[in-house]
């Protein structure tokens, strides 16, 4: 699917025209977002087929790597919130 590099591109160029300050968030935001796919690709690593669903070693790691994942969403939507929050107070 392109839509999310397609996304990623356009925003980006729009972005060349904020301030620094909301540059570098964006950039943040895109690392944040670039580890929790990494994290979601391991998951999917650990879970290829439904054998590897009854593999009780990879569900403790599965289970560490969803936490990890969870708090890695939970900065994502918080810098998310933080960006949308500096757009809105220039409204």
């Amino acid at each position: 699917d392109e839509t999310y590099p397609k996304l990623k591109d356009e925003l980006n160029e729009l972005s060349e025209k904020w301030d620094m300050e909301k540059q570098k968030m964006l950039e943040e935001l895109w690392r944040l977002v670039g580890e929790l796919l990494d994290s979601y690709e391991e998951i999917m690593k650990l879970l290829p087929d439904m054998v590897s669903y009854d593999d009780i070693g990879a569900h403790l790691i599965v289970y560490e790597q969803t936490g990890k994942a969870q708090s890695q969403l939970e900065k994502v939507m918080d810098l998310q919130r933080q960006l949308l929050h500096e757009f809105e107070s220039e409204l």
